[in-house]
């Protein structure tokens, strides 16, 4: 498969309506943020000879859920203590 420069894959951009947000330079190349017509961010990657790498979304990170309280635990007979009841 032949590799896609970036001046092609800029031009297809052109045609699809997204919009550049974004070229952060990186060791290995090139890295351009996109806003597409949807709503969505997408990230070209281009190596050092300025040919697309990649494509990619960006994932978001999984949401926290709340801490989950445990009761205290009785050294002195190993259970957990119970509210109201002497240990």
């Amino acid at each position: 498969m032949d590799k896609i420069t970036r001046e092609v894959f800029e031009t297809w951009l052109k045609g699809c309506n997204w919009f550049k947000i974004n070229e952060v330079g990186t060791r290995n190349g090139q890295q351009d943020h996109y806003l597409t017509p949807a709503g969505e961010i997408m990230i070209a990657q281009y190596d050092l000879q300025g040919e697309l790498a990649q494509v990619v979304k960006p994932m978001p990170a999984p949401a926290q859920g709340p801490v989950m309280m445990r009761k205290p635990i009785d050294f002195r007979g190993g259970s957990q203590m119970q509210p109201g009841f002497p240990g």
